[in-house]
């Protein structure tokens, strides 16, 4: 008998060898597979996010010069981006990341509040938003990043808003600095940051009623950033 033992053995550890090369290439498929993935703006392929470069700016009307030396909104901000940064690593697995630098001085604008805010400031004040970044380009102070980085300017406001769209966000100075937001500032600032990467909001805008649980409709406004997340068909349009 022992001399059948031989061949059988050969046939066994051919058929194992078969198995786990196998077993090898399947994997090396998937993590070529998960290599080539391509992290877009939402419904943009064009536009990669792999690296997303914040600049954050406090901007003062003319009219509340005297408020520019308060910065009072700097350490709830600081707390607000660090969430964000974590939140969005996690969201996207890691294969997207933020970088954020804060504006060292207050922007005075050119004109009182009325100008930006103007006699109408539904769905967040969009007039606010598109005004002051125009006049912060104009300036020069727009800062410079990284070639290749997807570039957000994120405006802390001292007046009327919360908006957002491709490239910039704009929040009411007073979502980081009132107590009364204290449990859902980070959510409100980072709602506000995904409408630059071109996610839609979650919500009826003429009712205000949530059409979504994720942090773009309902958790918005009920639930701290850490309890938060982006729901998976939403990922779907980024490249995820």
């Amino acid at each position: 008998m022992a001399k059948y033992y031989a061949p059988v053995f050969l046939v066994v550890i051919l058929i194992v060898g078969w198995i786990v090369a196998g077993l090898g290439e399947r994997d090396l498929y998937r993590e070529s597979a998960t290599a080539e993935r391509s992290i877009h703006a939402y419904d943009d392929p064009t536009t990669p996010i792999k690296d997303i470069s914040i600049t954050a700016y406090y901007f003062v009307p003319a009219n509340k010069a005297a408020d520019a030396p308060d910065s009072s909104w700097k350490e709830p901000l600081i707390s607000a981006l660090d969430d964000l940064k974590r939140f969005h690593e996690i969201q996207f697995a890691g294969l997207s990341r933020i970088s954020y630098t804060i504006y060292p001085t207050a922007i005075i604008g050119k004109n009182p509040n009325i100008f930006y805010d103007t006699d109408l400031t539904e769905r967040g004040n969009p007039h606010a938003l598109e005004s002051i970044t125009d006049e912060i380009a104009a300036s020069g102070s727009a800062a410079s990043v990284a070639p290749g980085a997807y570039r957000v300017a994120y405006i802390i406001y001292d007046g009327v808003g919360a908006s957002g769209t491709n490239h910039a966000a704009l929040i009411n100075r007073r979502f980081l600095v009132d107590p009364a937001y204290g449990g859902t500032r980070e959510s409100l600032a980072a709602h506000e940051f995904y409408h630059t990467l071109g996610i839609p909001d979650g919500y009826d805008l003429a009712t205000g009623t949530s059409t979504t649980a994720d942090l773009m409709g309902l958790g918005r406004t009920t639930r701290p950033l850490k309890e938060n997340y982006l729901e998976r068909g939403t990922l779907a349009h980024l490249g995820l």
